[in-house]
């Protein structure tokens, strides 16, 4: 019996099998906790490609994207804890005090949290396509977001109930750690894509 190498089926197997190295690898980039940004970053910098069809080697590309971005990775990171450590503080303060005052700021705080977590979506993915500083990543995370609120809410409704079944349901826990991350960001890249292809026509005239 032959195998055609291309053929539909062979193509699919063939890709299935790269997602799961990649999505190993990304995984393995992971342990050490503070490397999760910059390995976040490289698995969007290949799924972005592969959503734009600049198909090339997923675990090459992903090594050599790790290596690259890996110091605006950390440093965003460590950004993104502090904040995120100090909102989640002030949302537990103010919710204890049963007070008016303390029920407005923690609307505010509630808010603030919505905006880190949108924010949060959209700052790594540009990391991995733009090169900006910083500063420049977080103002244009927070306005791309604002400005194409559509592909805003698909996001947040895809990324929410993915969290939710993975805490949930044990079998999403397990396609998760053999194949999922690199799923579930490779679908957020086609997302990610319409927006940053207005701006990349933009960029290069």
């Amino acid at each position: 019996m032959k195998f055609n190498i291309n053929s539909p089926l062979f193509k699919f197997i063939t890709t299935v099998c790269d997602y799961i190295f990649l999505n190993l690898i990304f995984l393995i980039c992971c342990m050490p906790i503070f490397t999760i940004g910059p390995a976040i970053i490289a698995l969007y910098d290949v799924t972005l490609r592969e959503a734009r069809e600049e198909h090339s080697y997923l675990i090459r590309n992903f090594l050599k994207a790790f290596k690259h971005n890996f110091r605006q990775g950390i440093l965003s990171s460590f950004l993104f804890f502090c904040t995120g450590s100090i909102l989640l503080f002030n949302l537990i303060f103010w919710h204890n005090l049963d007070t008016l005052l303390s029920q407005i700021i923690l609307i505010l705080m509630f808010l603030a949290s919505i905006l880190w977590c949108i924010c949060f979506l959209y700052t790594l993915p540009l990391i991995a396509r733009f090169n900006n500083s910083i500063l420049t990543t977080l103002r244009n995370a927070i306005g791309l977001s604002l400005a194409h609120y559509k592909v805003t809410l698909s996001l947040v409704l895809l990324n929410t109930l993915v969290l939710i079944a993975f805490f949930f349901i044990s079998q999403v826990r397990i396609f998760m750690l053999i194949f999922g991350f690199a799923f579930f960001t490779y679908c957020n890249a086609f997302l990610f894509t319409k927006v940053f292809r207005l701006y990349e026509k933009v960029e290069n005239k």
